[in-house]
């Protein structure tokens, strides 16, 4: 999700040196054309595609995905979990999905992939603090 915001696009640039295929997800065409020039593998429109875990689905051959990074988490929630393959992992760096209510009845499909959730945000960090990150 958030393929073409400045984490998305530095995450997607990291993967390709690093040998690593993405799948981009975002929500206008222009957007994930931008997102392939930066070397994406693939991508989807979730606008035209709003159960894209169908479309990613595909494309990985019925695998899944190895990590998923999400800034959105609560609206898409559901469609992220179906996109995860087994021993998967799931960084959630912020929630601007909003509610999540779907959440409890679903953490057992999570456990029956086996997957791993991180979470990391810099919100409640100080500028010193990234500050030092940066250097």
């Amino acid at each position: 999700m958030a393929a073409a915001s400045g984490v998305g696009t530095c995450m997607i640039q990291l993967c390709k040196m690093a040998g690593v295929d993405t799948i981009a997800i975002s929500s206008s065409p222009t957007k994930l054309e931008k997102c392939m020039e930066l070397g994406s593998f693939s991508s989807v429109n979730y606008k035209q595609y709003p159960f894209y875990s169908d479309v990613v689905t595909l494309i990985t051959d019925g695998e899944g995905v190895d990590v998923i990074f999400d800034p959105i988490l609560g609206t898409f929630f559901n469609c992220n979990l179906k996109c995860l393959g087994y021993d998967s992992r799931w960084v959630i760096y912020d929630a601007m999905g909003g509610e999540m209510k779907d959440v409890p009845q679903n953490l057992m499909k999570l456990l029956g992939k086996r997957a791993s959730i991180m979470t990391s945000s810099l919100r409640d960090k100080t500028n010193a603090y990234k500050r030092g990150l940066i250097e």
